[in-house]
């Protein structure tokens, strides 16, 4: 597949000021990622011109991305600092995909505001598991756009630390 990132022709995401690898991207103030030759970061700024172009509602923190130059899949990483959180409680699956389904029915509003198409939770890709030696709960759900039918999966984990969570989600087409 030819790179993404380095089309000749007029691309808004090709124009972001993506960081080309290998170099060291800021995730805020908490953490930095490394971002190996043949993969892109997308800053704080950046991220959000690129959510607005990928037609995804604004979010209320700042987002940063990672991605092969390629772009097969996407990278969304976010750092919530709520403090100290536990791990001692059970995973309900119920739970969070209600959990999903409600911020998936706020996106849609806005989506549908935008002139932007909808998107329906198609169910489970993976079951949230919590992995308690590297303290993190992962979970993948199936999206489909209502107007083409097309589907994605998102990859979610929750990193939990001492200071908050780091929140990563990636982004792939099903297939």
């Amino acid at each position: 597949m030819a790179n993404a990132l380095a089309q000749e022709d007029r691309n808004p995401v090709a124009e972001l000021p993506w960081q080309h690898g290998p170099t060291t991207g800021k995730i805020g103030t908490h953490a930095t990622i490394r971002v190996p030759e043949g993969y892109s970061f997308l800053d704080a700024a950046a991220t959000r011109r690129f959510n607005e172009l990928l037609e995804n509602p604004p979010t209320s923190y700042d987002e940063y991305v990672i991605a092969p130059e390629n772009l097969d899949w996407i990278a969304f990483f976010n750092f919530n600092e709520i403090g100290y959180v536990k791990d001692d409680e059970s995973i309900d699956a119920d739970d969070v995909l209600d959990s999903v389904r409600e911020g998936l029915k706020h996106g849609n509003r806005e989506r549908s505001s935008r002139g932007w198409d909808t998107l329906r939770l198609v169910g489970w890709s993976a079951e949230p598991r919590y992995d308690q030696e590297l303290r993190a709960l992962a979970w993948a759900i199936l999206l489909e756009s209502e107007n083409s039918g097309a589907q994605v999966v998102n990859y979610n984990t929750r990193l939990l630390g001492r200071r908050g969570v780091m929140e990563v989600t990636v982004a792939a087409d099903s297939t």
